[in-house]
């Protein structure tokens, strides 16, 4: 009688556990509950381009104390924070790295924060797009005072859930189930 390569085997059981099963039963079996890494771009639509947004302007034109540079900023604002999301990653687990900017916290810990793609987001400089933000919260988020401005990792479940703050507009709400110093993918801790 002929063995069935020990290779083969576990693909076997595989689809003998999944046999039957409804979809949702199949992806807890095949680890569709994984955590997926996400970059900034795949928090955007794929035909959303906010360059694109106000294509007539010729800003090297414009006056920075202008009248009508005030009125297309105040135009390119809306547009940003009505930014739309990807519907399709809500109730996802994710891993995303940003820098956080503190909305609730006190001396000791940070309880809720916008999670943002670059350094000064929303401080030093204007917020980015509403899809760019992230809301999160934590069970209390207690980083040494000079690791604040570090990027980090962060691990939870993530909501497509609008969410307004006195810095800035988010087009997500992530909770937060783990918050780590970032490490650049495929690069070691020291």
């Amino acid at each position: 009688m002929n063995k069935m390569p020990r290779v083969i085997l576990p693909f076997v059981a595989l689809l003998l556990l999944t046999a039957g099963c409804t979809e949702a039963e199949q992806a807890s079996v095949t680890g569709a509950d994984a955590v997926r890494e996400l970059n900034w771009d795949d928090l955007m639509p794929a035909d959303y381009d906010p360059e694109e947004l106000m294509p007539d302007i010729d800003v090297d034109s414009l006056s920075d104390d202008g009248a009508q540079a005030e009125r297309y900023m105040r135009m390119l604002r809306e547009m940003w924070d009505a930014a739309p999301v990807v519907s399709e990653l809500d109730g996802s687990k994710v891993k995303i790295p940003g820098f956080v900017v503190p909305v609730e916290y006190d001396e000791k810990q940070v309880s809720s924060f916008l999670l943002v793609p670059y350094f000064g987001a929303c401080i030093h400089v204007p917020p980015p797009p509403s899809n760019q933000v992230v809301h999160v919260t934590t069970g209390g988020f207690g980083p040494d005072p000079g690791q604040l401005w570090d990027p980090v990792w962060v691990s939870g479940v993530l909501r497509t859930e609008h969410v307004s703050s006195e810095l800035a507009e988010a087009g997500y709400r992530l909770e937060a189930e783990l918050i780590e110093p970032y490490v650049e993918p495929g690069a070691s801790r020291q």
